[in-house]
């Protein structure tokens, strides 16, 4: 593995290594990751940013199942295209990559990877080196599955920022006061990634504040941690029906509440990723170490 991690480094040392790595999760299902990851990952492309998407499952293709020809996929529907096929060796990262009109590139089940290490050394420096190709984004949007488990813990330890999607009810709030717990708690201090909340679903912006204010004391005094307040999306039906027209909201309603408010979200990402500085500088640990933990 040492020899791995070495030759993964001398690769992406050729280029700048300023990959963000952002993972999208909840304390629960229901809450809207998977609308909150497409829609935050396109938002970034409006802001002329290179982003991929990995997905934990193929959740977010569901947001374009309205119009299954818009995804442009390197082989036909019937055939399998994701993070699976990238595991027997046979493929590189590029031929699994499917493709929105947006320019968004999606790489499904992507948890497989956890599991490279069963299928042998090969597989896991094949899967190592083509990943390493996605040091080419600026933003790598990583949708994972709601809750803790085995699977889903390496890639919120290797992500640079972790999205926690909370609802505006104490009790949403209270589940991801537990999830941020049992995350302080299962990795070490040092890999715990930057936390953000966002409220989604929200009835106003002053309670949506007020919640993640109440949110942030507690975890401040009985955690010794800090969770930064990234702002709230609305609810709004257009999020509702735009999985029917095979867009993301911000693509098909460009001026609602909702997409205005996931503008919002994304600035504040840009703006603390800070790879609007003059001088480039990165603040994050990037790609290398998100797959020394995914693998």
């Amino acid at each position: 593995m040492n020899d791995q991690a070495e030759s993964l480094r001398k690769l992406v040392s050729s280029g700048n290594n300023r990959t963000v790595i952002i993972a999208v999760t909840a304390a629960k299902k229901g809450y809207g990751t998977t609308s909150t990851s497409v829609n935050i990952a396109v938002s970034l492309i409006l802001q002329k940013k290179r982003v991929v998407l990995l997905d934990s499952g193929n959740t977010t293709l569901q947001l374009f199942g309205g119009n299954h020809s818009v995804l442009d996929t390197p082989a036909s529907y019937s055939t399998p295209v994701s993070c699976k096929e990238l595991l027997k060796g046979k493929h590189q990262l590029q031929d699994v990559l499917i493709q929105t009109p947006e320019g968004l590139r999606i790489l499904t089940h992507t948890e497989a990877v956890t599991k490279a290490g069963d299928l042998g050394k090969l597989a896991v420096q094949h899967v190592r080196q083509e990943l390493g190709k996605l040091e080419e984004a600026d933003f790598v949007i990583v949708h994972v599955s709601p809750g803790i488990a085995k699977e889903t813990i390496p890639f919120i330890t290797g992500a640079d920022i972790l999205l926690l999607i909370s609802e505006p009810d104490i009790h949403a709030v209270r589940d991801t006061y537990g999830m941020i717990k049992t995350i302080i708690k299962r990795i070490r201090k040092d890999r715990v990634p930057d936390m953000h909340l966002i409220i989604n679903k929200s009835i106003s912006d002053e309670s949506s504040k007020t919640l993640a204010k109440r949110l942030g004391s507690g975890v401040q005094q009985f955690l010794n941690y800090s969770i930064t307040y990234a702002g709230a999306i609305p609810l709004d039906k257009i999020v509702s029906t735009s999985g029917k027209s095979g867009k993301p909201f911000v693509i098909q309603s460009p001026v609602s509440s909702a997409s205005l408010s996931v503008g919002k979200v994304t600035t504040h990402i840009v703006n603390k990723t800070n790879l609007n500085k003059p001088d480039n500088s990165p603040m994050y640990s990037g790609i290398i170490k998100f797959i020394d933990c995914i693998t």
